[in-house]
């Protein structure tokens, strides 16, 4: 053990490497990451023509996002990326798990379970973009980013009437007895 080692186990002071071994800090130093890094993916850099990806979204991933319709969950995306020419992809994302959400009736939190599946067309080109039936990536990045296209799936997937059980049989009931005063 060196002297400067010893002498900061000594003082328990933390010990830094020295400056000669860079790549050292490179390895071992921490990268922040937020909760839609995960669901970067370089299309440039696919070795073969067809990959797969697993991701989960998670609460953090929910809340990256800032949306108030889903705020909590945990749904597992699998994600299959083809590759149909030099510039174009086809990305099959297929989506299952649960996400919390406000109850309709009564604003309650509630748990509804979510499959999806749907196909993305993503092509390259010189701007970003996305004409309703195909992304545009830009070539010189190649990065294509799933957080938006995952959390619509997800809350496309939410119906639009959620309610608890116990609250929808007292709207039941409710309109029962408005049924049974207009006889």
């Amino acid at each position: 053990m060196s002297k400067m080692a010893k002498k900061a186990k000594k003082d328990k002071k933390v010990f830094f490497f020295p400056l000669r071994y860079p790549q050292i800090f490179r390895t071992f130093a921490p990268r922040i990451m937020d909760a839609t890094d995960a669901l970067k993916i370089d299309l440039r850099a696919l070795s073969t023509n067809v990959q797969q990806f697993r991701a989960v979204l998670d609460d953090a991933f929910f809340s990256s996002l800032d949306q108030q319709e889903i705020a909590k969950g945990r749904v597992e995306a699998d994600v299959t990326v083809q590759r149909t020419s030099e510039e174009t992809f086809d990305v099959v994302c297929r989506l299952r798990g649960e996400v919390e959400v406000p109850c309709t009736y009564c604003l309650e939190p509630m748990t509804l379970p979510i499959e999806a599946e749907d196909t993305l067309k993503v092509r390259f080109g010189e701007s970003e973009g996305d004409d309703g039936e195909t992304l545009t990536v830009l070539w010189r990045k190649g990065l294509l980013d799933l957080s938006w296209p995952l959390y619509e799936m997800t809350a496309l997937a939410v119906p639009i009437r959620h309610v608890h059980p116990e609250c929808d049989s007292e709207d039941e009931n409710a309109n029962d007895n408005v049924n049974d005063n207009e006889n």
